[in-house]
């Protein structure tokens, strides 16, 4: 079993969406809703039939799946004939499906960034947008292999190297860079993986121990 988290900010619902695999295929499909008091799974139907997310790679497919928290209802998107989605990262990019044709990328040699986004998934029709960072960008992070995490909701890019003991923020509508360092975690720097997350604040408060 596999198993995604989504939230609907129409109805304002977190609905968990799980597939089970038989033979390498997704056979069945079902949706949660969080936070009703009733935790009981339904079953979607899937249209088409597909292999199980887990062996995409392995078995060579590049299959998108749309799955829209408000109406549970499937949809695929063709990427275009010239990309090939499965050696790219998805990111969300203002509320849409982007791609992001590498990864890792060196920085002293990439002073632009492109993105493939989803104009129109029912059409399957992709833009590409060029975004060119500033002079400064190579002096500052040159020699560097930087990940793209993605986009925030106030429009910067996050760029991480492969363990984030600081992070990169370029905003793309004012065409600043910034950096934040992390401290604390360099003990933590031998281990083979560490996952920046976007867009999710804790509620921290004082608590005080009777």
């Amino acid at each position: 079993m596999i198993c995604f988290l989504g939230y609907d900010p129409v109805e304002k619902q977190h609905k968990v969406l799980a597939m089970t695999s038989r033979n390498d295929r997704s056979k069945e499909h079902q949706v949660l809703t969080l936070g009703t008091g009733n935790l009981t799974w339904r079953m979607v139907k899937c249209g088409k039939p597909h292999p199980f997310p887990e062996v995409y790679a392995s078995m060579g497919f590049c299959i998108t799946l749309r799955f829209p928290i408000l109406s549970e209802k499937y949809s695929f998107v063709k990427p275009p004939p010239e990309r090939n989605l499965k050696m790219e990262k998805l990111i969300n990019f203002q509320g849409k499906l982007a791609s992001v044709r590498s990864r890792i990328f060196d920085s002293e040699e990439s002073l632009s960034l492109e993105i493939l986004i989803l104009k129109d998934p029912k059409k399957h029709e992709w833009a590409i947008r060029i975004f060119n960072l500033p002079p400064m960008w190579k002096d500052g992070a040159a020699g560097k292999y930087l990940d793209v995490v993605g986009v925030t909701a106030t429009n910067e890019l996050v760029l991480s190297p492969r363990f984030p003991s600081y992070l990169y923020y370029y905003n793309f509508v004012s065409e600043d860079i910034s950096r934040v360092d992390i401290r604390g975690i360099g003990a933590f720097e031998k281990e083979p993986r560490a996952h920046v997350i976007l867009n999710h604040v804790e509620d921290a408060k004082i608590m005080e121990l009777f």
